[in-house]
């Protein structure tokens, strides 16, 4: 099968509870990837609601509900079809008038990254393109598994039920094929391991911005991890 954006480009999935701050790495991703010249001057944006640690990072990706709707609504969609709908759609949207300007014009080597809360639902890793990579931030400590849930009650308290506690347990407990424990990282401060992490991640780590990668993840700390 012939796929418009997987073929000749690149998806990071990134997986993870609601609250675990995957759009800060998600960013920091962005920003220290040679291949895509982000430029955002923007940190933070908007509080989810009045607690001061609801405070999100900014980051633009198409919104996670829509692959929502797709698992709850349809549980057995086709993924590849699904991430590659997102693939387009999100080049597209970022590059508007220059997207397919004639009939010359092809996507390449464009590498995109999109969040998503899988919960309890299955990726299928052994159909997964190969230009797909899942990411999922997964704690392996007490004060990591305290953050994840602590934040995720700030941000969506309306939402969060005994049904949530289930989930985070039953998320943090199934195969993920590749996980980072950010939420660990997060609570101890530790930027090194943080940047280590993601320079063994990227295929070609942006140096230049190291200083503004650790400025974003020091004023993280201070509006939102030390507000848990």
């Amino acid at each position: 099968m012939k796929y418009m954006f997987l073929d000749q480009n690149q998806l990071i999935l990134m997986d993870y509870i609601p609250g675990s701050s995957g759009r800060l790495l998600m960013r920091l991703l962005a920003e220290l990837d040679n291949q895509k010249n982000y430029q955002e001057e923007r940190l933070l944006d908007k509080n989810l609601n009045e607690h001061r640690a609801s405070k999100e990072i900014y980051f633009h990706t198409l919104p996670k509900r829509y692959v929502d709707w797709y698992w709850h609504k349809m549980p057995g969609y086709d993924q590849n079809v699904l991430f590659d709908q997102i693939g387009c759609f999100s080049v597209a949207e970022r590059k508007r008038n220059d997207f397919f300007k004639d009939r010359f014009w092809d996507m390449k080597n464009e590498r995109i990254y999109y969040g998503c809360h899988s919960w309890e639902n299955s990726i299928d890793y052994k159909i997964l393109h190969k230009n797909i990579t899942p990411v999922s931030i997964v704690p392996n400590t007490e004060r990591g598994k305290q953050y994840q849930t602590k934040r995720a009650e700030i941000c969506y308290p309306k939402y969060f039920r005994q049904e949530w506690i289930q989930g985070i347990e039953d998320f943090n407990s199934k195969y993920h094929k590749k996980k980072f424990d950010f939420c660990t990282c997060l609570v101890d401060k530790d930027t090194e391991q943080i940047l280590d992490w993601i320079k063994c991640f990227l295929p070609k780590y942006n140096s230049q911005k190291t200083d503004k990668a650790v400025d974003i993840l020091n004023r993280y700390y201070q509006e939102v991890v030390d507000n848990v």
